[in-house]
């Protein structure tokens, strides 16, 4: 191929690769970064510790450690906000929890082809940038029973009835979220999430029953299944909508 023909090619495939590169940087450009930081859980551990009948509804459920439950509280709220922004598709949602194991993988990969990484010559690893920070708390776990006059109850009578009555357990949970511009360090919008789960439906013998934990415990991979993780899941959903309809989103 003579020399001239072969350099055209070149130039024609690094246009195309250029101009590939324009348009894949202006669609990702079109949606804001973010990244979600694990949800305070002091105000939700106070709560727990000073409400007895919150404590003892806890351990009915398997639930000895208090704190670190609300710790795990924090955390699986998080997460679901990351779940939630992401589905959305309006936001370029960054991972930073692992963010030493995604260091350690790039230099890796650059070491195998002997390239000098920022990381080897003493810096930080070369990773996208946040625009946006979400942040928040856990701030509320309620608990509410409610008992239901049933056919057995209308028959038996009340006498019976407090022996043996369905109730409907609701487990309610509240997050509040602050976005942050990492920029200018501006609070740009706060919200507050609630969910209600009113999963736990059942007959109490003499006051004992489930409240539809399942058996599971805060950060199982079954969390979301519980009516503890159904509120939860709730609340994160509600504040990623309001989110979403702030200007910061990609659209």
């Amino acid at each position: 191929m003579p020399v001239f023909r072969y350099s055209a090619v070149v130039a024609v495939l690094l246009f195309k690769t250029f101009v590939a590169s324009s348009v894949d940087a202006q669609v990702q450009s079109g949606r804001p970064t973010i990244t979600v930081t694990d949800f305070d859980f002091g105000t939700v551990a106070s709560q727990i510790a000073g409400d007895k009948g919150t404590r003892k509804r806890l351990e009915k459920m398997g639930v000895r450690d208090h704190q670190g439950f609300a710790a795990q509280l924090g955390v699986g709220a998080a997460d679901l906000i990351v779940e939630r922004l992401i589905e959305t598709g309006a936001f370029r949602v960054l991972e930073r929890k692992q963010l030493a194991a995604i260091t350690q993988e790039q230099n890796i990969s650059a070491d195998s082809q002997g390239i000098a990484t920022p990381s080897s010559t003493g810096n930080a690893a070369s990773l996208t940038r946040a625009r946006y920070i979400v942040t928040g708390s856990v701030t509320r776990l309620g608990f509410e029973t409610k008992h239901l006059g049933g056919l057995i109850g209308r028959v038996a009578g009340p006498a019976f009835l407090y022996g043996l009555g369905a109730t409907k357990q609701l487990t309610e949970v509240h997050l509040t979220a602050r976005v942050v511009d990492t920029q200018t360090g501006e609070i740009v919008a706060s919200f507050t999430g609630e969910g209600l789960s009113d999963k736990g439906w059942g007959i109490t013998v003499f006051g004992m029953g489930g409240w539809g934990f399942g058996g599971g415990k805060a950060g199982s991979s079954g969390v979301q299944e519980t009516a503890i993780g159904e509120a939860t899941s709730i609340a994160a959903r509600n504040i990623v909508e309001r989110i979403n309809q702030t200007t910061i989103a990609g659209r």
